[in-house]
């Protein structure tokens, strides 16, 4: 039995709950009823709803739910994880989830969500970003976690019930376009995840384990210089829109005057990175190379999500 649900006695179970803040029992008025975890509602609530849809609890530890892409090529992710709650007899949790590819350096779930959030995202994320220009900052910040009266079954069922209602309504949509390896590419530079080349060929970053969930190699498979150039500068643009607009509504990172000088810049420097991109898609050696150690990292990969008992 797993030692992060069960327990001998309740003095036991105030010891797990204060020691692991992934932990929350919930204290039945039913002298035959046991406690259940946060951990154990997520499974049978987002379960039920997310297996229909083709998602699988691994096998393991971890709280993660996950959908194979037909193909084998592209993950689905959904999970959850415990947060600080400051306000007092509740605690909270937030959803997650994310994208992944074969290509990539490395898929480990065996790790926490917290320890994978560098590419995990979450609702107030997906409902942001979807609508980069015209989002409510309000409803937003409200997204971010879900709160619960502590030790209270009927109010952590209907946090659940609820984050699952704003996951169907924000995250799924997302998840449900990146289907194919185009799509990734898009939803990897919407959200803004790690995609960077790693200019090596005899690396490619790996000797870096903290590169191993950067997707940018992935870029040599699906797109060539033309189409490259094209992708980085619709989103440097929208980046400047999505900047303006939060400049506009008073959470953003740069005064107008900075905007203006940023745009100038991308403008001014577009000749400079349409050259990169054909000297770097012109690199047959480095690229056949690159090609090489997708495929290598594609059998390792399936080799892992095989593990966790996927069909690929």
């Amino acid at each position: 039995m797993d030692g992060n649900i069960a327990a001998s006695g309740y003095e036991d179970l105030d010891r797990m709950e204060h020691g692991n803040p992934n932990i929350e029992m919930l204290y039945l008025k039913s002298a035959k009823s046991k406690p259940k975890s946060l951990t154990a509602v997520f499974k049978e609530v987002f379960g039920e709803a997310l297996e229909p849809l083709g998602f699988r609890k691994i096998k393991g530890r971890q709280p993660y739910f996950v959908r194979v892409v037909p193909g084998g090529e592209i993950i689905h992710v959904i999970t959850y994880r415990s947060e600080q709650c400051f306000e007092f007899g509740f605690k909270a949790f937030d959803i997650l989830g994310g994208v992944a590819t074969v290509y990539r350096q490395s898929i480990d779930l065996t790790w926490t969500p917290s320890d994978n959030l560098n590419w995990l995202i979450g609702n107030a994320e997906c409902y942001a970003y979807s609508n980069p220009t015209n989002f409510d900052n309000e409803f937003r910040i409200s997204l971010f976690n879900f709160q619960y009266k502590s030790y209270d079954a009927e109010s952590m069922a209907e946090a659940i019930e609820y984050s699952l209602e704003t996951t169907k309504k924000f995250m799924l949509p997302v998840f449900d376009k990146a289907t194919t390896l185009d799509a990734c590419v898009d939803y990897f530079y919407k959200f803004k995840l790690p995609r960077s080349f790693y200019y090596d060929k005899e690396t490619f970053g790996n000797d870096n384990p903290n590169n191993y969930c950067e997707e940018g190699l992935l870029l040599t498979k699906v797109c060539n210089a033309d189409s490259f150039f094209k992708i980085t500068e619709k989103y440097l643009k929208r980046d400047h829109a999505v900047d303006t607009y939060n400049m506009i509504i008073g959470i953003g990172r740069y005064s107008q005057e900075t905007l203006e000088e940023r745009r100038k810049l991308i403008k001014d420097t577009a000749p400079q990175r349409m050259k990169c991109c054909e000297e770097l898609f012109n690199n047959y050696e480095w690229i056949n190379k690159a090609n090489e150690e997708l495929e290598r990292r594609k059998t390792a990969n399936t080799e892992t999500l095989r593990s966790y008992g996927l069909d690929l």
